[in-house]
């Protein structure tokens, strides 16, 4: 039996079961798979023989009457009760709902139907997506109080804070092997509410309205401060590798200058830190560069690789003297092999 099939099964989470309970049964049906559910999504969700269940999550957790009011109402009884992992699996639960609804849009654009046809068909997704947001949002709000403050300690607007809060990466859900999955999401995430912030003044000149610069090193050092703070070595190294590894697709393309300025902001972050000799050493440098070379093989076997954040044998060796070192010794390894 998967894990999936497990959690949702008809005594614990299988939404025909949950739709027959009372206010009562439900709410201790909820709290009591909570964690669980949680777990799942981080542990098990994205694993091939889980596939069948990814759906049901999605339609269960954004599920008002059935998920999330009985959340907020078990938030309110006792906080610790919900998972604080809970607010980043919303948030990407919700980005993943945004995409179908933006797909069956272009389909319905794309589609033989008539003009009324299709505008009504469009209108009825744009509600579908605007009432989902909401019901997230009103959530939102509750789980997320601890990191908006703290966002707001380094300058970011409430209004921002808001959107990012949801985005932040927790410790204690997030390990070396799962980050690969997460790092995309955050970092689009990030992108998505500096474009946001990007607003024109009254000249019609564009300014950045986040409250802080992330395109500026200092800034940007503070915000993810927030974000590795918990962090242990190898799952800090495998952070850095993975937003090294992002690649510069299509959707590369359509960004605004602020965009572009944080998307370089964060590839010098991770750079800088990977140099750092504070935080490693030799062997765990080469450790990482080695294990970023075999996923871009990996990704080059499988036809599926393209453009990263960096070349390592671009970088300049007086800027990034113990990077290169590393470097070169895995090639030198490489052509005694």
């Amino acid at each position: 039996m998967s894990r999936g099939e497990e959690i949702f099964a008809k005594d614990c989470l299988a939404m025909k079961t949950l739709k027959k309970m009372d206010k009562g049964e439900l709410l201790s049906t909820i709290e009591i798979n909570l964690a669980n559910l949680v777990d799942y999504y981080y542990g098990q969700i994205h694993h091939k023989d889980e596939r069948d269940y990814r759906e049901r999550m999605l339609d269960l957790v954004l599920n008002k009457k059935l998920f999330l009011k009985p959340v907020a109402k078990i938030y309110k009884q006792e906080k610790t009760s919900v998972p604080s992992g809970l607010t980043f699996m919303l948030y990407d639960c919700l980005e993943q709902a945004k995409h179908k609804i933006y797909e069956h849009i272009q389909n319905t654009k794309d589609s033989d139907k008539s003009k009324e046809e299709k505008e009504k068909t469009i209108e009825s997704f744009d509600e579908m997506l605007h009432e989902i947001q909401s019901n997230v949002a009103e959530l939102m709000v509750e789980l997320t109080e601890k990191n908006v403050k703290k966002l707001k300690k380094l300058g970011v607007k409430k209004s921002y804070g808001l959107m990012l809060a949801p985005m932040l990466l927790d410790a204690e859900y997030v390990t070396s092997k799962n980050l690969f999955r997460f790092v995309r999401i955050f970092t689009h995430g990030v992108y998505d509410v500096v474009g946001m912030a990007t607003i024109k003044d009254q000249d019609g000149n564009y300014v950045n309205d986040l409250g802080i610069s992330l395109s500026n090193s200092k800034d940007m050092k503070k915000f993810m401060s927030i974000i590795i703070k918990d962090m242990d070595a190898g799952t800090l190294g495998e952070f850095i590798k993975q937003i090294l590894l992002e690649k510069r697709d299509r959707n590369f393309d359509d960004m605004t200058q602020s965009q572009l300025g944080v998307y370089n902001s964060i590839t010098n972050w991770a750079l800088n830190m990977l140099e750092d000799k504070e935080l490693f050493g030799n062997k765990s440098r080469i450790e990482i560069i080695r294990s970023y070379g075999i996923q871009v093989l990996r990704d080059q076997k499988r036809g599926r690789d393209s453009k990263r954040r960096i070349n390592f044998s671009e970088l300049d060796p007086d800027m990034y003297p113990r990077i290169m070192k590393a470097f070169k010794a895995i090639e030198e390894k490489g052509k005694r092999n």
